[in-house]
């Protein structure tokens, strides 16, 4: 994951809903169908040369039956110029090569750019395609957006194509074949000579989504939030959201509990509030309740920060929620803790244990973190998953050790 900002693609990082694919993940890399694959050998190059950035990965990767995999060539090559103050150009190119010759290969290639107008003034938009054989419907995708975020008044407009047959098989896109159109409006006045309110923020928006031929309406969500900041760093948060959600076939939202196909209409009313990080106890305490496919869903959370000491501190985060359908009724709790002690500025240890109450699994890990010098670093981590769904004590799933060392080289 080093250097993996060199590889960036399309402005995803402004993505809120995480749709903007993504057409260099190396996850993709020594993995099949579940099981690691062995790398035979690999190198990587990424860094700057006066206005230009550069990224490129060659990897080679060999057989295991077990995991249905051939011997595979993957590339990547990222190259982007910087102009003007801050804004960017690029292009990118991936391939996945199978050794053998009755395997398809993948090729990816793209063009973005990343435009700062002025200081509150930006725009982004690429275009990219796939080329796999036997795919003959649209391997295209591309994206514009438009932001201005002023202080008292803010908009943005989107709009993204990811066609049916866009396969990026060294990237990762999320659902195919879709046409996204995304608009935001924001007023945020500043209340003159208040002691205690900094700001209120009034939000609307429309997420609209289609099948990519514009032949079916797969989404639609209508957002208002009302947002209060307070001179203290607290936050007041209440916002309505009323979706429309086409399931085109039935999925389990529980273990044991059915969705079937067909067009939901549902609301969700939601009010947080947020305590200021200068606080030794902060965070974020919510409640919502709304409708859920044909049926109801409550819910309760907090997540924050408890700061024992400088050098020590706790993460809990707990999220409560409560489903009733007309074709069962579930809960689907999940608790968690990070640990974080930082005993120097060389030096962190962090723990994380989560359990999901829906697929009863319990996980935890630790990470040993150590700059033995300026630049270079050690990791040590442990990590180990659970399944509770035994009585007695949890049972193990699967366990890791991995250490990772690295030396940065001054020339």
């Amino acid at each position: 994951l080093e250097g993996q900002g060199n590889f960036a693609f399309g402005g995803a990082a402004t993505n809120s809903g995480g749709e903007v694919p993504i057409l260099f993940f190396s996850r993709q890399i020594g993995f099949s169908r579940g099981q690691s694959v062995p790398v035979i050998a690999g190198g990587r190059l990424t860094g700057r040369v006066g206005r230009y950035q550069i990224g490129a990965v060659n990897i080679e990767t060999g057989d295991k039956e077990e995991a249905s995999a051939v011997r595979t060539n993957f590339t990547a090559v990222r190259v982007k110029r910087d102009f003007l103050r801050r804004s960017n150009i690029g292009l990118i190119a991936t391939a996945r090569t199978p050794a053998s010759s009755g395997e398809d290969r993948n090729l990816a290639f793209g063009a973005d750019a990343n435009l700062l107008l002025l200081s509150n003034v930006t725009a982004s938009a690429y275009y990219a395609r796939t080329d796999s054989p036997w795919r003959t419907r649209g391997q295209a995708s591309y994206r514009g957006r438009f932001d201005y975020a002023g202080d008292r008044w803010g908009w943005t407009g989107e709009h993204l194509l990811i066609g049916p047959d866009f396969n990026p098989e060294v990237g990762f896109v999320r659902r195919t074949d879709f046409r996204r159109s995304f608009g935001q409006f924001r007023f945020s006045p500043r209340p003159a000579n208040s002691r205690r309110v900094r700001k209120y923020s009034y939000t609307g928006s429309m997420d609209y989504v289609t099948d990519a031929a514009v032949e079916h309406l797969m989404e639609k969500e209508l957002h208002g939030t009302f947002n209060t900041d307070f001179q203290n760093g607290d936050a007041l948060n209440v916002d309505y959201t009323r979706n429309y959600e086409l399931v085109d076939r039935s999925f389990d939202i529980n273990p044991g509990t059915s969705v079937p196909a067909g067009g939901y209409d549902y609301h969700n009313l939601r009010a947080q509030y947020s305590l200021g990080q200068q606080r030794k106890i902060s965070g974020r305490l919510s409640a919502a309740y709304g409708t859920l496919y044909e049926g109801t869903k409550a819910e309760a959370a907090y997540g924050g920060r408890v700061a024992i000491i400088p050098q020590f501190s706790l993460e809990p985060s707990v999220t409560l929620n409560w489903v009733r359908l007309p074709y069962g009724d579930f809960e689907a709790p999940v608790i968690s803790t990070r640990i974080i002690f930082t005993p120097n500025s060389r030096t962190a240890l962090t723990s994380f244990l989560q359990y999901n109450g829906g697929s009863r699994a319990l996980s935890t890990s630790v990470r040993l973190r150590w700059e033995y010098r300026g630049g270079s670093e050690i990791f040590v981590v442990y990590s180990d998953g659970r399944s509770t769904t035994e009585p007695g004590s949890p049972a193990l799933v699967n366990r890791s050790v991995a250490l990772k060392v690295t030396r940065l080289l001054r020339f």
